[in-house]
């Protein structure tokens, strides 16, 4: 089985490539990579029996075509996810998702289309994945791109686009090429290299669906194993939160002072997501918040400690 890997030694790719063999033992991967965020050393930790051809690859430029004859599957994990490039990245995404799809169409690879939760732009306590216009409401430059993508698989359907679309909740989890932009990492990381946390006061007790790096990778590899390519959306949050229940977690493994700071307007106000959907196929979700947040602060201390070691020579 052939499968191209966009974005591949990036947050969720870096650790789906180390996975994919355990379910998929006779798996080729086509990695692609732009290297942006300079996770060469990702690809050190494979196991040495993996076939994989990894591709020096900029997904909104460069001819795609070569790469994905005769793939059966295409996981697109290429995008700018900076917040602070949204406003000029956040159409690239796009654009980038368009060329990944028309490859999709034109070789019949079955496309794997992670999209997220801040589609729902609404507080509201058990939200699922209708079409509901009073619920699909993205309010972020980031989530309006990936909801633009959405729409966009569902007009090439007709012309016989086979996808699968996960609305991912806001990931935590250690990985090869683990980054600190989302919310719960970058809470880690305050804790460990500033002591110090700060939160939008109105934030504190709102409920946000959070998910296990793990849970992520573990329903790309189910989609891969269970034909999931007939255009359904599926929600996926291993559990919910609020940003108080987040911190007491983060004080069993790290000491820090909490700066509650006014907040702007907000994006998303406290609402929880339905994953029953996926759950129905037969996915079971086995993420622990508290074993995340653990083992990326574990993570930091170690990279605090090489670097000041690293310093004295």
């Amino acid at each position: 089985m052939k499968i191209v890997i966009t974005g591949a030694l990036g947050y969720i790719g870096s650790k789906l490539i180390q996975e994919i063999q355990k379910k998929i033992p006779r798996a080729r991967l086509i990695l692609i990579d732009n290297l942006m965020t300079r996770n060469q050393a990702s690809l050190s930790d494979l196991p040495g029996h993996v076939p994989y051809e990894f591709h020096k690859i900029d997904v909104l430029h460069d001819d795609l075509s070569p790469y994905f004859q005769d793939a059966q599957f295409a996981v697109h994990l290429a995008a700018a996810v900076d917040p602070q490039n949204y406003p000029t990245e956040n159409l690239s995404n796009h654009r980038m998702t368009q060329r990944v799809a028309e490859e999709c169409l034109k070789n019949h690879t079955t496309l794997i289309f992670p999209s997220t939760t801040s589609v729902y732009g609404v507080s509201h306590p058990h939200l699922c994945e209708s079409e509901d216009s009073n619920t699909v409401h993205p309010q972020t430059p980031y989530a309006h791109d990936k909801r633009i993508s959405e729409l966009y698989f569902h007009g090439l359907a007709a012309e016989g686009l086979r996808f699968v679309i996960f609305r991912f909740a806001t990931i935590f989890g250690v990985s090869p090429g683990l980054r600190y932009q989302t919310a719960i990492g970058k809470f880690c990381q305050d804790a460990v290299m500033n002591h110090q946390i700060a939160v939008w006061s109105s934030a504190l007790h709102q409920y946000r669906p959070y998910l296990d790096l793990e849970d992520a990778v573990q329903a790309i590899l189910f989609a891969l194993t269970n034909q999931l390519d007939t255009g359904e959306i599926f929600n996926l949050a291993s559990l919910h939160a609020t940003a108080k229940e987040v911190l007491d977690l983060i004080a069993c493994s790290a000491s820090f002072e909490t700066k509650l700071v006014p907040s702007p307007l907000m994006n998303n106000l406290s609402y929880q997501i339905s994953c029953e959907k996926i759950c129905r196929k037969g996915f079971v979700f086995r993420g622990n918040l508290e074993a995340g947040i653990r083992d990326t602060i574990d993570v930091l201390r170690y990279q605090e400690s090489d670097l000041f070691n690293k310093n004295r020579v």
